[in-house]
């Protein structure tokens, strides 16, 4: 589950940095050098941007609640959660106390104002999982992740991207 309209800015960002480096490679005053600079100034924005919008997600399984934030992935397996609240954005409280926040539906004063509608709803659908039955399993406690190999494989796609595939496309005969 993801907030859709913050996925959906994201992505939209993201083709307009890619559109932002077409028009630099349609202009043929800008050399393959200041094309590379551009690139390199492009794909942090771009990365960042990604991150914090396109990556956060929550997945309710059989075995537990897996929790993607921007920096880690969190693994709860069922018996360790202790509360799933939508109050204040998306968080889930554990059984010895610890609050793990969700990042895809975070606090906001827009969703204060409305009431959290996302997280209300992405709540209701995590306990019709854990309501239909789950496995006693879900290995031994919470597994926190930091994903390195999606981090720099997104910069270096990225970096490709602006850098050589975008203008050796645009700059072609």
């Amino acid at each position: 589950m993801r907030g859709w309209i913050t996925w959906t800015g994201g992505f939209l960002a993201c083709l307009l940095f890619g559109f932002m480096v077409v028009m630099f490679s349609l202009n043929s005053a800008n050399s393959w050098g200041e094309l590379l600079g551009i690139a390199t100034f492009f794909t942090p924005i771009c990365y960042l941007a990604s991150i914090f919008t396109l990556f956060p997600y929550v997945r309710a399984t059989s075995s537990g609640l897996v929790v993607a934030n921007p920096d880690k992935i969190f693994r709860i397996p069922w018996r360790n959660i202790r509360e799933l609240s939508a109050g204040h954005g998306l968080f889930v409280e554990l059984t010895d106390g610890e609050k793990i926040f969700s990042f895809a539906f975070q606090a906001s004063m827009i969703g204060r104002f409305l009431g959290y509608p996302g997280a209300r709803r992405a709540v209701r659908k995590i306990e019709k999982v854990r309501a239909k039955g789950v496995s006693s399993g879900g290995g031994p406690d919470v597994d926190s992740v930091v994903p390195w190999r999606r981090h720099i494989s997104f910069i270096m796609a990225f970096w490709v991207t602006f850098a050589l595939i975008i203008p050796s496309l645009v700059r072609l005969p």
